[in-house]
């Protein structure tokens, strides 16, 4: 609420400074935290934190500079790992996804002949 003072300038809140950008911060990164913990790929248990910076530097003593931040740590996204496996026509490369998972396989021993000169 914004009240007038004696030298008719208005009287404002912190949450109210600079347009209310501050306090829309801090809805923007309360929204984040929720989004990322409804996400599946992310971990549940994981601890989100919002914090709130505010740096006040007096220039004199009525006028002061003030920087205000919001800062937003989430969940990651855990660390994929994959192949990928590359051909190239007219120069340019085409992708390909390699599965690297392997299934359990019999190993067979099978006797080989060598031949006189191979080593």
């Amino acid at each position: 609420m914004e009240n007038q003072n004696d030298g008719g300038v208005a009287e404002k809140r912190c949450v109210d400074l600079f347009q209310g950008a501050f306090a829309e911060q801090m809805d923007d990164a309360f929204d984040r935290v929720m989004e990322n913990i409804n996400d599946i790929n992310t971990d549940l248990d994981a601890v989100r934190s919002i914090t709130a910076e505010i740096k006040i530097k007096p220039i004199d003593r009525r006028t002061m500079e003030i920087f205000m931040a919001v800062k937003v740590k989430l969940a990651q996204y855990p660390a994929v790992k994959g192949a990928i496996t590359a051909k190239y026509k007219d120069g340019k490369a085409i992708l390909y996804e390699s599965v690297l998972e392997q299934t359990e396989m019999d190993f067979v021993t099978v006797p080989m002949e060598v031949k006189k000169g191979d080593k």
